[in-house]
Protein backbone atom coordinates (compact mmCIF):
# COMPACT_ATOMS: atom_id res chain seq x y z
CA UNK A 1 0.00 0.00 0.00
CA UNK A 2 1.91 3.13 -1.26
CA UNK A 3 5.15 1.94 -0.05
CA UNK A 4 4.51 4.10 2.77
CA UNK A 5 4.29 3.05 6.96
CA UNK A 6 0.66 3.37 7.21
CA UNK A 7 0.60 2.29 11.16
CA UNK A 8 1.96 6.42 11.07
CA UNK A 9 -1.65 7.47 9.56
CA UNK A 10 -4.29 5.30 11.52
CA UNK A 11 -6.34 7.48 13.93
CA UNK A 12 -7.44 6.80 17.02
CA UNK A 13 -10.62 6.97 18.18
CA UNK A 14 -12.80 9.19 16.14
CA UNK A 15 -15.58 11.39 17.28
CA UNK A 16 -18.65 11.10 15.56
CA UNK A 17 -19.26 15.29 14.77
CA UNK A 18 -16.39 17.23 12.74
CA UNK A 19 -14.90 13.65 11.39
CA UNK A 20 -13.53 16.28 8.72
CA UNK A 21 -11.53 18.28 10.87
CA UNK A 22 -10.53 15.67 13.47
CA UNK A 23 -8.65 14.28 9.67
CA UNK A 24 -7.17 17.64 8.68
CA UNK A 25 -5.71 18.15 12.60
CA UNK A 26 -4.70 14.61 12.39
CA UNK A 27 -2.56 15.22 9.48
CA UNK A 28 -1.38 18.66 10.33
CA UNK A 29 -0.08 17.01 13.86
CA UNK A 30 1.25 13.89 12.45
CA UNK A 31 3.10 16.19 9.71
CA UNK A 32 4.07 18.69 12.91
CA UNK A 33 5.53 15.58 15.16
CA UNK A 34 7.37 13.63 12.33
CA UNK A 35 9.56 13.33 9.73
CA UNK A 36 6.74 13.40 6.81
CA UNK A 37 7.20 13.62 3.68
CA UNK A 38 4.66 12.32 1.47
CA UNK A 39 1.30 10.45 2.44
CA UNK A 40 -0.70 7.73 1.87
CA UNK A 41 -3.08 7.81 -1.03
CA UNK A 42 -6.40 9.18 -0.14
CA UNK A 43 -8.02 5.84 -1.04
CA UNK A 44 -5.57 3.98 1.49
CA UNK A 45 -6.12 6.36 4.49
CA UNK A 46 -9.97 6.01 4.22
CA UNK A 47 -9.80 2.36 4.06
CA UNK A 48 -7.10 2.32 7.17
CA UNK A 49 -9.83 4.45 8.80
CA UNK A 50 -12.71 3.36 8.16
CA UNK A 51 -13.84 6.51 6.77
CA UNK A 52 -16.36 7.59 3.87
CA UNK A 53 -13.67 8.37 0.63
CA UNK A 54 -15.31 11.47 -0.31
CA UNK A 55 -14.78 13.13 2.94
CA UNK A 56 -11.36 11.80 2.95
CA UNK A 57 -11.04 13.99 -0.16
CA UNK A 58 -12.75 16.86 1.12
CA UNK A 59 -10.08 16.75 3.98
CA UNK A 60 -6.80 16.41 1.57
CA UNK A 61 -8.23 19.32 -0.92
CA UNK A 62 -9.06 21.42 2.10
CA UNK A 63 -5.35 21.14 3.29
CA UNK A 64 -3.97 21.75 0.22
CA UNK A 65 -6.08 25.08 -0.05
CA UNK A 66 -4.34 25.92 2.68
CA UNK A 67 -0.97 24.92 1.43
CA UNK A 68 -0.44 22.31 4.15
CA UNK A 69 0.02 19.72 1.05
CA UNK A 70 0.56 19.89 -2.61
CA UNK A 71 -0.54 17.25 -5.03
CA UNK A 72 1.62 15.86 -7.89
CA UNK A 73 -0.17 14.59 -10.43
CA UNK A 74 0.53 10.48 -10.39
CA UNK A 75 2.59 10.97 -8.07
CA UNK A 76 1.05 10.92 -4.41
CA UNK A 77 0.46 13.76 -1.86
CA UNK A 78 3.06 15.42 -0.05
CA UNK A 79 3.61 17.71 2.48
CA UNK A 80 4.54 21.60 1.18
CA UNK A 81 7.67 23.40 2.67
CA UNK A 82 8.64 20.28 4.19
CA UNK A 83 11.62 20.22 6.79
CA UNK A 84 13.06 17.68 9.30
CA UNK A 85 12.55 19.41 12.59
CA UNK A 86 9.51 18.58 14.70
CA UNK A 87 7.82 22.70 14.40
CA UNK A 88 5.97 23.23 11.15
CA UNK A 89 7.32 25.86 9.09
CA UNK A 90 5.37 27.95 7.32
CA UNK A 91 7.90 29.37 4.87
CA UNK A 92 5.46 31.99 2.87
CA UNK A 93 4.39 33.39 6.29
CA UNK A 94 4.34 37.12 6.24
CA UNK A 95 6.01 37.63 9.49
CA UNK A 96 9.72 37.81 9.02
CA UNK A 97 12.18 36.47 11.59
CA UNK A 98 14.11 40.61 11.74
CA UNK A 99 12.97 43.91 13.17
CA UNK A 100 12.03 46.28 10.50
CA UNK A 101 11.91 49.20 12.72
CA UNK A 102 14.15 49.82 15.82
CA UNK A 103 12.14 49.32 18.76
CA UNK A 104 12.71 51.67 21.97
CA UNK A 105 13.91 50.06 25.56
CA UNK A 106 11.19 48.51 27.73
CA UNK A 107 10.47 51.25 30.61
CA UNK A 108 8.36 51.30 33.36
CA UNK A 109 4.99 51.90 33.46
CA UNK A 110 4.08 55.09 33.09
CA UNK A 111 1.30 56.98 35.77
CA UNK A 112 -1.90 57.07 35.74
CA UNK A 113 -3.45 59.38 33.56
CA UNK A 114 -7.28 61.16 33.07
CA UNK A 115 -9.49 58.90 30.51
CA UNK A 116 -10.03 60.89 27.59
CA UNK A 117 -13.40 62.11 26.59
CA UNK A 118 -15.57 60.46 23.91
CA UNK A 119 -18.39 61.71 21.56
CA UNK A 120 -21.13 59.26 21.69
CA UNK A 121 -23.32 57.03 24.53
CA UNK A 122 -22.25 53.16 24.14
CA UNK A 123 -25.38 51.03 25.04
CA UNK A 124 -25.53 47.55 25.48
CA UNK A 125 -22.68 45.36 25.62
CA UNK A 126 -20.78 44.36 22.60
CA UNK A 127 -19.35 40.94 23.98
CA UNK A 128 -21.48 38.09 23.66
CA UNK A 129 -24.12 37.25 26.30
CA UNK A 130 -23.17 34.11 28.44
CA UNK A 131 -25.77 31.93 26.99
CA UNK A 132 -23.99 31.29 24.03
CA UNK A 133 -20.94 30.16 25.78
CA UNK A 134 -20.59 27.07 25.03
CA UNK A 135 -22.12 24.14 26.96
CA UNK A 136 -19.38 21.55 25.88
CA UNK A 137 -17.03 23.43 27.59
CA UNK A 138 -18.56 22.59 31.23
CA UNK A 139 -17.92 19.05 30.73
CA UNK A 140 -13.79 19.83 29.98
CA UNK A 141 -13.65 21.81 33.09
CA UNK A 142 -15.59 18.91 35.55
CA UNK A 143 -12.46 16.32 33.53
CA UNK A 144 -9.80 18.62 34.61
CA UNK A 145 -11.04 19.59 37.99
CA UNK A 146 -11.41 16.41 38.84
CA UNK A 147 -8.02 15.37 37.31
CA UNK A 148 -6.51 18.25 39.53
CA UNK A 149 -7.26 16.45 42.58
CA UNK A 150 -4.38 14.16 42.27
CA UNK A 151 -2.20 15.94 40.05
CA UNK A 152 1.55 15.72 40.74
CA UNK A 153 3.67 19.37 41.13
CA UNK A 154 5.74 18.55 37.89
CA UNK A 155 2.26 18.30 35.76
CA UNK A 156 1.13 21.30 37.64
CA UNK A 157 4.03 23.42 36.74
CA UNK A 158 4.36 21.95 33.32
CA UNK A 159 0.52 23.33 33.01
CA UNK A 160 1.20 26.70 34.36
CA UNK A 161 4.13 27.12 31.61
CA UNK A 162 1.10 27.46 29.39
CA UNK A 163 3.59 26.23 26.24
CA UNK A 164 -0.17 23.18 25.00
CA UNK A 165 -2.44 26.55 25.33
CA UNK A 166 -0.32 28.67 23.03
CA UNK A 167 -0.08 25.42 21.08
CA UNK A 168 -3.10 25.33 20.63
CA UNK A 169 -4.51 29.15 20.16
CA UNK A 170 -1.88 29.31 17.54
CA UNK A 171 -3.16 25.87 15.49
CA UNK A 172 -6.43 27.35 16.10
CA UNK A 173 -5.78 30.22 14.24
CA UNK A 174 -3.67 28.78 11.60
CA UNK A 175 -6.45 26.36 10.70
CA UNK A 176 -9.31 28.90 10.88
CA UNK A 177 -7.93 32.42 9.95
CA UNK A 178 -5.26 31.65 7.34
CA UNK A 179 -2.18 33.81 9.34
CA UNK A 180 0.39 30.53 8.71
CA UNK A 181 2.10 31.37 12.30
CA UNK A 182 5.53 29.85 13.13
CA UNK A 183 6.06 28.91 16.43
CA UNK A 184 8.14 32.21 17.22
CA UNK A 185 6.12 34.78 15.65
CA UNK A 186 3.07 34.44 17.83
CA UNK A 187 2.98 34.63 21.79
CA UNK A 188 -0.35 35.32 23.77
CA UNK A 189 -1.34 37.55 26.58
CA UNK A 190 -4.53 38.37 29.07
CA UNK A 191 -6.45 41.48 28.59
CA UNK A 192 -7.23 43.62 25.58
CA UNK A 193 -5.84 46.83 27.64
CA UNK A 194 -3.01 45.43 29.23
CA UNK A 195 -1.71 43.58 25.51
CA UNK A 196 -2.11 46.94 23.98
CA UNK A 197 0.92 48.28 26.85
CA UNK A 198 2.48 45.33 26.11
CA UNK A 199 3.01 46.13 22.92
CA UNK A 200 2.73 49.79 23.17
CA UNK A 201 5.49 50.20 25.28
CA UNK A 202 8.32 48.48 23.32
CA UNK A 203 7.21 51.06 20.17
CA UNK A 204 6.68 54.39 22.10
CA UNK A 205 8.22 56.71 23.93
CA UNK A 206 6.79 60.10 24.94
CA UNK A 207 5.59 62.49 22.31
CA UNK A 208 5.98 59.67 19.70
CA UNK A 209 3.55 60.35 16.93
CA UNK A 210 0.68 57.72 16.08
CA UNK A 211 -1.72 57.21 13.42
CA UNK A 212 -5.07 56.46 14.98
CA UNK A 213 -7.65 55.13 12.49
CA UNK A 214 -10.38 54.40 15.41
CA UNK A 215 -10.98 57.50 16.81
CA UNK A 216 -14.20 56.45 18.23
CA UNK A 217 -12.34 53.43 20.31
CA UNK A 218 -12.25 54.59 23.86
CA UNK A 219 -9.95 51.64 25.10
CA UNK A 220 -7.16 52.73 22.12
CA UNK A 221 -7.25 56.31 22.82
CA UNK A 222 -6.93 55.64 26.42
CA UNK A 223 -3.67 53.76 25.96
CA UNK A 224 -2.13 56.51 23.51
CA UNK A 225 -3.18 58.78 26.16
CA UNK A 226 -1.19 56.68 28.73
CA UNK A 227 1.93 57.01 26.91
CA UNK A 228 1.64 60.29 25.92
CA UNK A 229 1.77 59.46 22.43
CA UNK A 230 1.08 62.25 19.74
CA UNK A 231 -2.06 61.13 17.96
CA UNK A 232 -3.25 62.40 14.41
CA UNK A 233 -6.59 60.77 13.49
CA UNK A 234 -7.46 59.66 9.98
CA UNK A 235 -10.19 57.87 8.69
CA UNK A 236 -10.04 54.74 6.22
CA UNK A 237 -13.08 55.08 4.66
CA UNK A 238 -12.21 59.28 3.46
CA UNK A 239 -11.55 58.20 -0.47
CA UNK A 240 -7.98 60.26 0.55
CA UNK A 241 -7.18 58.18 3.51
CA UNK A 242 -4.09 57.33 1.55
CA UNK A 243 -2.98 60.45 0.18
CA UNK A 244 -3.50 62.21 3.98
CA UNK A 245 -1.65 59.47 5.26
CA UNK A 246 1.28 59.75 2.81
CA UNK A 247 1.11 63.29 3.19
CA UNK A 248 1.85 63.07 7.07
CA UNK A 249 4.33 60.14 6.93
CA UNK A 250 6.26 62.49 4.79
CA UNK A 251 6.49 65.35 6.57
CA UNK A 252 5.87 63.77 10.71
CA UNK A 253 8.48 61.09 12.30
CA UNK A 254 5.28 58.52 12.61
CA UNK A 255 5.79 54.98 15.17
CA UNK A 256 3.03 53.41 14.36
CA UNK A 257 -0.23 53.15 12.41
CA UNK A 258 -3.36 51.76 14.49
CA UNK A 259 -5.53 49.92 12.61
CA UNK A 260 -8.89 47.97 13.90
CA UNK A 261 -9.88 45.30 11.43
CA UNK A 262 -13.36 44.94 12.81
CA UNK A 263 -14.10 47.93 15.23
CA UNK A 264 -17.81 47.89 15.60
CA UNK A 265 -17.15 51.52 15.26
CA UNK A 266 -18.26 53.86 12.46
CA UNK A 267 -14.78 53.76 10.92
CA UNK A 268 -15.17 50.12 9.69
CA UNK A 269 -11.61 49.44 9.02
CA UNK A 270 -12.35 46.64 6.22
CA UNK A 271 -10.20 48.04 3.58
CA UNK A 272 -9.76 45.94 0.24
CA UNK A 273 -6.90 44.62 -1.05
CA UNK A 274 -5.55 47.52 -3.21
CA UNK A 275 -5.83 49.37 0.12
CA UNK A 276 -3.99 46.90 2.03
CA UNK A 277 -1.01 46.33 -0.40
CA UNK A 278 -1.00 50.53 -0.11
CA UNK A 279 -0.46 50.72 3.38
CA UNK A 280 1.64 47.72 3.66
CA UNK A 281 4.02 49.74 0.88
CA UNK A 282 3.95 53.11 2.77
CA UNK A 283 4.68 51.37 6.26
CA UNK A 284 8.00 49.80 4.61
CA UNK A 285 8.84 52.63 2.72
CA UNK A 286 8.65 55.37 5.86
CA UNK A 287 9.66 52.22 8.55
CA UNK A 288 6.79 52.62 10.16
CA UNK A 289 4.82 49.60 12.05
CA UNK A 290 1.27 49.22 11.68
CA UNK A 291 -0.52 47.64 15.04
CA UNK A 292 -3.63 45.48 13.47
CA UNK A 293 -5.81 44.69 16.19
CA UNK A 294 -8.89 41.96 15.12
CA UNK A 295 -11.32 41.79 17.77
CA UNK A 296 -14.58 40.37 15.97
CA UNK A 297 -12.59 38.38 13.53
CA UNK A 298 -15.17 35.57 14.29
CA UNK A 299 -18.33 37.83 13.01
CA UNK A 300 -17.96 38.76 9.36
CA UNK A 301 -21.03 39.15 7.81
CA UNK A 302 -20.95 40.30 4.18
CA UNK A 303 -20.73 37.47 2.18
CA UNK A 304 -19.65 35.65 -0.01
CA UNK A 305 -15.62 35.80 1.21
CA UNK A 306 -14.31 36.38 4.61
CA UNK A 307 -12.20 39.58 5.59
CA UNK A 308 -8.78 39.43 5.09
CA UNK A 309 -6.99 40.97 7.85
CA UNK A 310 -3.88 43.21 6.49
CA UNK A 311 -1.70 40.41 8.65
CA UNK A 312 -2.09 37.62 5.80
CA UNK A 313 -0.66 39.80 3.25
CA UNK A 314 3.19 39.80 2.94
CA UNK A 315 3.94 42.91 5.03
CA UNK A 316 7.68 42.28 5.83
CA UNK A 317 7.51 42.06 9.78
CA UNK A 318 5.85 45.51 9.47
CA UNK A 319 2.49 44.42 11.10
CA UNK A 320 1.98 43.66 14.26
CA UNK A 321 -1.35 41.93 15.03
CA UNK A 322 -3.82 40.86 17.83
CA UNK A 323 -7.26 39.69 18.83
CA UNK A 324 -8.77 37.52 21.05
CA UNK A 325 -8.62 33.63 21.22
CA UNK A 326 -12.73 33.73 20.55
CA UNK A 327 -15.63 35.99 21.88
CA UNK A 328 -17.23 33.22 23.20
CA UNK A 329 -16.06 33.19 26.53
CA UNK A 330 -14.80 35.59 28.99
CA UNK A 331 -11.35 33.76 29.51
CA UNK A 332 -10.87 33.19 25.37
CA UNK A 333 -11.72 36.89 24.77
CA UNK A 334 -9.15 37.74 27.66
CA UNK A 335 -7.06 35.39 25.81
CA UNK A 336 -5.13 37.90 23.47
CA UNK A 337 -2.94 36.88 20.44
CA UNK A 338 -0.32 38.74 19.78
CA UNK A 339 1.47 38.04 16.14
CA UNK A 340 4.49 40.15 14.95
CA UNK A 341 7.85 39.44 13.65
CA UNK A 342 9.86 36.61 15.59
CA UNK A 343 13.03 39.05 17.21
CA UNK A 344 9.36 41.35 17.83
CA UNK A 345 8.13 38.43 19.94
CA UNK A 346 11.43 37.75 21.58
CA UNK A 347 11.40 40.75 22.64
CA UNK A 348 7.79 41.06 24.26
CA UNK A 349 8.33 37.59 26.12
CA UNK A 350 11.55 39.29 27.67
CA UNK A 351 10.07 41.78 29.57
CA UNK A 352 8.87 40.45 32.83
CA UNK A 353 5.09 40.13 33.39
CA UNK A 354 2.82 38.36 36.29
CA UNK A 355 0.82 36.42 34.11
CA UNK A 356 0.06 33.30 36.24
CA UNK A 357 -1.98 35.45 38.80
CA UNK A 358 -4.55 36.05 35.36
CA UNK A 359 -4.99 32.60 34.42
CA UNK A 360 -7.00 29.19 35.04
CA UNK A 361 -4.75 26.47 34.03
CA UNK A 362 -7.94 24.21 34.32
CA UNK A 363 -10.16 26.69 31.95
CA UNK A 364 -7.11 26.85 29.23
CA UNK A 365 -6.78 22.69 29.38
CA UNK A 366 -10.41 22.86 28.70
CA UNK A 367 -10.48 25.57 26.13
CA UNK A 368 -7.01 22.98 24.55
CA UNK A 369 -9.72 19.99 24.30
CA UNK A 370 -12.29 22.27 23.27
CA UNK A 371 -10.17 23.16 20.26
CA UNK A 372 -8.67 20.05 19.78
CA UNK A 373 -11.88 18.08 19.59
CA UNK A 374 -13.47 20.45 16.92
CA UNK A 375 -16.19 21.80 19.07
CA UNK A 376 -14.98 25.51 19.39
CA UNK A 377 -15.19 26.10 15.59
CA UNK A 378 -18.53 24.47 15.02
CA UNK A 379 -19.75 26.52 18.32
CA UNK A 380 -18.75 29.39 16.65
CA UNK A 381 -19.98 28.94 13.57
CA UNK A 382 -23.44 28.34 14.58
CA UNK A 383 -23.14 31.61 17.33
CA UNK A 384 -21.87 33.95 13.97
CA UNK A 385 -25.30 32.52 12.05
CA UNK A 386 -27.28 33.53 15.50
CA UNK A 387 -25.56 36.85 15.66
CA UNK A 388 -26.30 37.46 12.07
CA UNK A 389 -30.06 37.20 12.44
CA UNK A 390 -30.04 39.32 15.75
CA UNK A 391 -28.37 42.14 13.63
CA UNK A 392 -31.12 41.79 10.83
CA UNK A 393 -33.99 41.44 13.15
CA UNK A 394 -32.86 44.88 15.38
CA UNK A 395 -32.56 46.54 12.01
CA UNK A 396 -35.37 45.93 10.67
CA UNK A 397 -37.19 47.37 14.08
CA UNK A 398 -34.64 50.13 13.41
CA UNK A 399 -35.39 51.15 10.32
CA UNK A 400 -39.28 50.54 10.60
CA UNK A 401 -39.80 52.64 13.68
CA UNK A 402 -36.85 55.11 13.25
CA UNK A 403 -35.17 55.30 9.95
CA UNK A 404 -37.38 58.52 8.91
CA UNK A 405 -35.60 60.99 11.26
CA UNK A 406 -31.83 59.05 11.88
CA UNK A 407 -28.78 57.62 10.44
CA UNK A 408 -28.59 53.83 11.05
CA UNK A 409 -25.55 52.04 10.22
CA UNK A 410 -25.60 48.25 9.82
CA UNK A 411 -22.75 46.81 10.72
CA UNK A 412 -21.16 44.01 8.60
CA UNK A 413 -18.73 42.65 10.99
CA UNK A 414 -18.61 42.81 14.99
CA UNK A 415 -21.95 43.63 17.72
CA UNK A 416 -22.33 46.80 17.18
CA UNK A 417 -24.90 49.39 15.39
CA UNK A 418 -23.92 52.91 14.94
CA UNK A 419 -26.68 55.34 14.93
CA UNK A 420 -27.18 58.79 14.65
CA UNK A 421 -29.88 61.09 16.49
CA UNK A 422 -31.66 64.10 14.83
CA UNK A 423 -30.59 67.44 15.57
CA UNK A 424 -33.07 68.55 17.98
CA UNK A 425 -33.09 65.22 20.16
CA UNK A 426 -29.79 64.50 21.95
CA UNK A 427 -29.04 61.01 23.24
CA UNK A 428 -30.01 61.63 27.03
CA UNK A 429 -33.39 64.09 26.33
CA UNK A 430 -34.42 60.47 23.88
CA UNK A 431 -32.91 58.03 26.99
CA UNK A 432 -34.81 60.62 29.79
CA UNK A 433 -38.27 59.90 27.93
CA UNK A 434 -37.53 56.00 27.48
CA UNK A 435 -36.79 56.21 31.47
CA UNK A 436 -39.93 58.05 32.17
CA UNK A 437 -41.85 55.83 30.34
CA UNK A 438 -40.51 52.85 32.75
CA UNK A 439 -37.82 51.54 30.15
CA UNK A 440 -34.87 50.75 31.41
CA UNK A 441 -31.71 52.45 29.95
CA UNK A 442 -28.72 49.16 29.33
CA UNK A 443 -25.88 51.97 29.68
CA UNK A 444 -22.74 49.63 28.61
CA UNK A 445 -21.22 49.37 32.55
CA UNK A 446 -17.45 49.01 30.91
CA UNK A 447 -17.79 52.41 29.23
CA UNK A 448 -18.28 56.42 31.11
CA UNK A 449 -21.77 57.83 30.62
CA UNK A 450 -21.64 60.86 28.87
CA UNK A 451 -23.55 63.49 30.58
CA UNK A 452 -23.24 66.48 27.91
CA UNK A 453 -25.60 66.25 24.61
CA UNK A 454 -24.02 63.88 22.12
CA UNK A 455 -26.03 62.26 19.13
CA UNK A 456 -23.86 59.60 18.33
CA UNK A 457 -25.26 56.11 19.75
CA UNK A 458 -23.09 52.62 19.90
CA UNK A 459 -25.71 50.12 19.71
CA UNK A 460 -24.70 46.59 21.08
CA UNK A 461 -26.58 43.58 20.27
CA UNK A 462 -24.03 41.01 22.46
CA UNK A 463 -27.36 40.23 24.10
CA UNK A 464 -30.44 41.09 22.10
CA UNK A 465 -33.82 40.92 22.67
CA UNK A 466 -36.77 41.55 20.14
CA UNK A 467 -39.39 42.63 21.73
CA UNK A 468 -37.39 44.89 24.40
CA UNK A 469 -36.36 46.76 21.21
CA UNK A 470 -38.96 47.04 19.04
CA UNK A 471 -40.92 48.69 22.91
CA UNK A 472 -38.17 51.32 22.84
CA UNK A 473 -38.15 52.18 19.45
CA UNK A 474 -41.66 52.71 19.35
CA UNK A 475 -41.41 54.83 22.47
CA UNK A 476 -38.31 56.67 20.35
CA UNK A 477 -40.87 57.32 17.70
CA UNK A 478 -43.67 58.71 19.64
CA UNK A 479 -41.00 61.25 21.38
CA UNK A 480 -39.94 62.38 17.07
CA UNK A 481 -43.65 62.99 16.39
CA UNK A 482 -44.77 64.35 19.66
CA UNK A 483 -41.74 67.04 18.77
CA UNK A 484 -43.05 67.26 15.23
CA UNK A 485 -39.98 66.48 13.49
CA UNK A 486 -39.64 66.80 10.04
CA UNK A 487 -38.65 63.29 7.99
CA UNK A 488 -34.84 62.94 6.33
CA UNK A 489 -34.80 62.06 2.84
CA UNK A 490 -33.45 58.49 2.24
CA UNK A 491 -29.66 58.43 2.94
CA UNK A 492 -28.98 61.65 4.82
CA UNK A 493 -25.71 62.06 6.62
CA UNK A 494 -26.36 63.44 10.16
CA UNK A 495 -22.64 62.62 11.25
CA UNK A 496 -22.48 64.42 13.95
CA UNK A 497 -18.98 65.27 16.21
Amino acid sequence: MDGIDLTTWKMGSIAPENIQYQVEEFIAETIADGNIEQLPSQRNFAKINALDPSMVKRAFSNLTVKGLLYAKNRSGTYVANYVKNKEMVYKQSPFSDLLPVPLQSPRPAATAVSPVVHNFQSLGIDRLSEYYYPKSLNKYLKYHRDRYKDISQINRVLDAQSLQYKQAARKYLNMHSGLRLNKGCMTIAMGRQETLHHILNLLLHPGDCVINTAAADIVVKNALHHFNAVEHELNTSDPCFLANLETWLKSHPVKAIYINSQCSNPEGNHLNEQTCHELIRLAVKYGVYIVEENDFHEFWYAAPADFIPLARYHHKGHVIYTAPLSQTSVYMYNTRIIAANTAFISALESIPTRPYEQRNVIEELAIIDLINSGELRAHVKQIRSVKEQDRDDLYLELDNYLGPWMEIRKPDSGLCFWVTFPPEVDINKAMGYLNGNAMGIPYNPYVPQVMDKVYNMRLAFGTFNIMEAQTAAKLVRRLFEDLGLQKLPRGANLNRE
